[in-house]
């Protein structure tokens, strides 16, 4: 037990830590004799309460630690005369907040109440002059927003309330939060907004809504938010987004709607810069008024679809600022190069976990900057010679855990900036013939993993090696092949090479040169 002779004659203490212990009570007036201290931690301890006038008049106390404790109800007056200070109050057991518990704490810069038992919150618990930065109410037992008092939190910037059981958002609940920006109200059981209930949060920036069980956006639900940057609305039921509600977010740059069940793509913002539509159930783009002729868009993530082989030669065609595309996941069986030829800015493609079996001649057309490709994960058995020219830039390409067998010449030529070639979890043989190496036209070739295939040897032509080309091959992995012999032709082409991984074959002789 603490009580008010525990600490008296300590004026100078400034940082007091007792955490870890045993303590049980802590009685009115314990710290009354060292007014100037910075940090109390009582973590970890036995106490019950947070007894009448505990921590008053600390004016200098930056951070109060009573987390992790038994705590089942803060009193009357239980925190006094406090600025700046940090509280926290998390994982207890805390279901009651009594009226006026908080008097004359101006500008709490975090309050966590995080992982305690509360179901509702006295609408007198702070007084008017009581406020904090940051409100941390995650892991409680609230079922509406109005159960915690805000209509005096005006220099509130921080609100999160995740996990909990909020069904709903009233009127009135946010009046005179001018300096919130950021609301968190993901994980709870949302199946309704009223309307323009954000509208009165003039510096709102970040809005989660994320798994919630909304159904539908109203055309108003959101209305002109004009400083809303990021919108978090995946792992929801929604099934329609209603024309024009979100257009009026003349500021949003980020959107996700991921893991729900649109099947079409909704009026979006024309300042977006990334948009999250993945996990749904979209079929098809539509060639017309789906894309707003003008529009910023950087990125679009619309794996885990249903688009098959629907995309066409203007289902992006507007997009002329596009840099990334996933189309992972759709049960595409073509590659949709007429749909891309649009495309030309794009940077990074990713078309893993598709049904893709073959690829022809130019099978992407002209990406002229397209850095990055993936195919990992298809069905590609053929490769035809010239599979990717037209991309001049192509920085990486992923084409492990496929079904290739077989390579022919030609296949990578165009390929001159291929930095980076992953062919592993195929069934290759070989990357040679008796007059033409396969990596031959990959001039910048560095790093290649031949892993989990089946090559049984190495020749002089499995690597480049024209002594009159600086080739740049730095890292090799063969591991995972069925290689008996090691020759002296694993030395051709590979003068620079770092790194070699010949782990896990059948090597039981290393010949050397004759």
């Amino acid at each position: 037990k603490l009580d008010s002779n525990t600490f008296r004659g300590m004026r100078f203490l400034r940082r007091l830590f007792l955490s870890d212990n045993q303590i049980n009570d802590v009685g009115r007036g314990t710290f009354g004799s060292v007014t100037r201290i910075g940090t109390i931690d009582l973590a970890r301890n036995h106490i019950k309460k947070i007894d009448f006038q505990m921590f008053n008049q600390l004016q200098y106390a930056e951070l109060l630690d009573v987390s992790e404790n038994a705590v089942t109800i803060i009193e009357k007056l239980a925190f006094k005369d406090l600025f700046l200070a940090r509280v926290n109050l998390s994982h207890n057991e805390i279901s009651k907040i009594e009226a006026g518990a908080f008097e004359n704490c101006a500008n709490i810069t975090v309050l966590d109440l995080s992982y305690n038992k509360l179901d509702n919150i006295s609408k007198y618990a702070f007084d008017s002059s009581t406020y904090a930065t940051e409100l941390q109410l995650s892991y409680n037992l609230l079922t509406a927003l109005n159960q915690v008092p805000l209509h005096n939190m005006t220099g509130l910037k921080v609100l999160n309330v995740t996990h909990n059981n909020i069904q709903s958002v009233p009127r009135q609940t946010f009046p005179k939060l001018y300096e919130l920006h950021t609301i968190d109200l993901a994980y709870n059981n949302l199946s309704e907004i009223h309307n323009g209930i954000f509208q009165t949060l003039f510096s709102l920036r970040f809005l989660n809504l994320s798994h919630n069980s909304l159904e539908k956006i109203r055309p108003s639900t959101f209305g002109p938010l004009t400083t809303l940057l990021h919108l978090d609305l995946s792992h929801n039921r929604l099934t329609d987004v209603a024309r024009g509600s979100l257009a009026r977010l003349s500021s949003c740059q980020t959107l996700t709607v991921k893991n729900n069940k649109l099947n079409k793509i909704f009026q979006l913002p024309i300042p977006l810069g990334h948009l999250d539509f993945s996990e749904n159930e979209l079929e098809e783009i539509p060639t017309i008024d789906v894309w707003p002729s003008m529009n910023a868009l950087l990125s679009l993530d619309l794996s885990m679809n249903r688009l098959g082989d629907s995309l066409q030669h203007g289902s992006f065609q507007p997009l002329l600022t596009l840099r990334t595309l996933n189309l992972r996941g759709n049960n595409i069986t073509l590659p949709p190069w007429a749909a891309l030829s649009t495309l030309t800015s794009l940077q990074y493609l990713y078309m893993q976990d598709n049904h893709l079996t073959s690829l022809g001649k130019s099978a992407f057309g002209l990406l002229p900057i397209v850095f990055e490709l993936n195919l990992a994960n298809n069905n590609i058995k053929n490769l035809s010679g010239r599979a990717f020219e037209g991309l001049l830039q192509l920085l990486t390409l992923n084409l492990t855990n496929n079904d290739i067998r077989y390579i022919p010449n030609g296949a990578f030529q165009g390929l001159v900036s291929l930095r980076t070639l992953d062919l592993s979890h195929n069934h290759i043989e070989k990357l040679d013939n008796k007059t033409h190496g396969l990596l031959d036209d990959c001039l910048s070739l560095e790093r290649i993993n031949l892993s989990h295939n089946k090559f049984s040897f190495i020749t002089r032509k499995t690597f480049p090696n024209d002594p009159y080309i600086p080739y740049r091959l730095k890292e090799v992995d063969l591991s995972y092949n069925s290689m008996p012999v090691l020759t002296y032709d694993i030395t051709i082409g590979t003068k620079k090479v770092g790194y070699m991984n010949l782990s896990h074959n059948n090597i039981n002789e290393i010949r050397r040169r004759k």
